[in-house]
């Protein structure tokens, strides 16, 4: 997997699986909130043609599991 090319919203939500992956998450709970809210204002912008479904489905676990609960169709 690359991060190159990948807006820093996606590098975010990739980061915040990664710390929990970890078990770190814990230390950055404040700052995991606050990223995950800014990303939930601008899924719309981060889903639009995205096609790899590894993504894809690190984005919707990340929101999942902080709360942000969002369709899975076309209207995010």
């Amino acid at each position: 997997m690359s991060f190159k090319g990948m807006k820093s919203n996606k590098k975010n939500l990739f980061l915040i699986y990664l710390l929990v992956s970890l078990g770190l998450a814990h230390h950055f709970e404040d700052e995991i909130e606050e990223s995950v809210k800014g990303c939930s204002q601008e899924m719309v912008e981060m889903m639009d043609g995205e096609n790899d479904l590894y993504t894809v489905s690190i984005i919707f676990w990340v929101f999942r599991t902080y709360g942000h609960n969002i369709s899975s169709g076309k209207d995010f």
